[in-house]
């Protein structure tokens, strides 16, 4: 990391501060009994509320040294290799009605499909296994009987597995810990959300655990708002005098920009037809960033990485969009006034 850090800082250093503080949050890893005490911790504020939903391992500390966890076995497998493994049952459906999982990428983030047509999908394939299942029904209760005839087993495909529903239970987790309780895991990649025997969601991994203050939380979730209803002027003024970002000529484009990018998405619609790290280089060039605070590294690496896995899953999802309602709740409590001017009431 001092390596790193060393060639950051010459080469690019207004992204020194992501590198400072992932070396912080991987010095954490290093000590086991650290990660015991966040899953404490996580699980103490999420279980509560969402034991219907996902689960989260216990520790037993009892077993747990510094360089050795042990945790309550959860049962399962990756949610994006199930979900993939579990999209081959649209393949058992006719062209037509698997057109939308057919057409090109950019088509799919429009006509991705929906909890309700997902619960369709599911619907029919029960109900043709069903179909399939009666011979088969008939024939075990009839010649299946006799010493020297083995029964035939009965049908059944695994549903695809309905994304938009689950994607949102992900979000509205991880919404949870970032902005109500300002303590959550600020790397949760593919590979630390499990789909559950039992349906549910298995989080793990909290060895990069980052708590933010209430005011952070409260700006976090300003920035949502401001982004829903497309106020550019909030959006930079959010950026400068909320989270204290800067760039060499505070130019509103760069700073509206990146304020887009970590908490709305990074597709080609806002980096302007580019991918992320082109135009992330074509805004350095036109307006350096030359204070970027730490406390928002972690935050915005948590939402850019469930952004990409939605996206993975052929959902373009926004980052505000999903926070919203998290977010609304929080300045319910502690800004409402914040509210009052994006607020619409008509006669109804």
């Amino acid at each position: 990391m001092t390596t790193i850090k060393s060639f950051v800082g010459l080469a690019v250093p207004a992204h020194l501060p992501f590198f400072n503080e992932i070396e912080k949050q991987f010095a954490s890893e290093f000590d086991y009994r650290v990660e015991a005490s966040n899953l404490i911790k996580i699980r103490k504020n999420i279980m509560p509320f969402f034991a219907n939903i996902v689960e989260i391992p216990k520790p037993m500390l009892k077993y747990t040294t510094k360089r050795i966890l042990t945790m309550e076995m959860l049962n399962g497998i990756p949610f994006a290799d199930e979900a993939m493994e579990r999209a081959e049952a649209l393949q058992q459906l006719s062209p037509q009605q698997n057109q939308k999982q057919n057409e090109n990428q950019e088509e799919q983030e429009k006509t991705a499909l929906t909890e309700a047509e997902y619960n369709v999908i599911a619907s029919k394939l029960a109900w043709r296994d069903t179909f399939l299942n009666v011979p088969i029904f008939c024939r075990n209760w009839t010649i299946g009987w006799l010493p020297s005839v083995t029964a035939t087993p009965y049908l059944y495909t695994k549903p695809p597995l309905n994304l938009p529903k689950i994607l949102k239970n992900i979000w509205k987790v991880h919404a949870h810990e970032l902005l109500i309780d300002g303590c959550f895991n600020g790397d949760p990649h593919p590979g630390n959300i499990l789909y559950l025997n039992n349906g549910k969601l298995g989080l793990i991994d909290y060895g990069q655990v980052k708590e933010i203050s209430k005011e952070t939380r409260i700006n976090i979730a300003k920035m949502c708002v401001a982004l829903m209803c497309n106020d550019s002027k909030e959006i930079v003024n959010i950026q400068q005098n909320g989270f204290g970002l800067a760039t060499k000529n505070n130019n509103p484009y760069v700073l509206e920009k990146h304020g887009r990018i970590a908490w709305d998405n990074a597709g080609r619609e806002i980096c302007e037809g580019l991918n992320i790290q082109l135009f992330a280089e074509k805004l350095d060039q036109m307006d350096p960033i030359v204070k970027n605070p730490d406390e928002l590294v972690m935050p915005i690496r948590m939402c850019m990485m469930l952004w990409g896995l939605s996206y993975y899953l052929k959902y373009h999802q926004r980052v505000c969009e999903e926070l919203l309602p998290t977010a609304i709740d929080l300045l319910k409590k502690e800004d409402p006034e914040y509210l009052v001017k994006y607020i619409h009431v008509d006669n109804g």
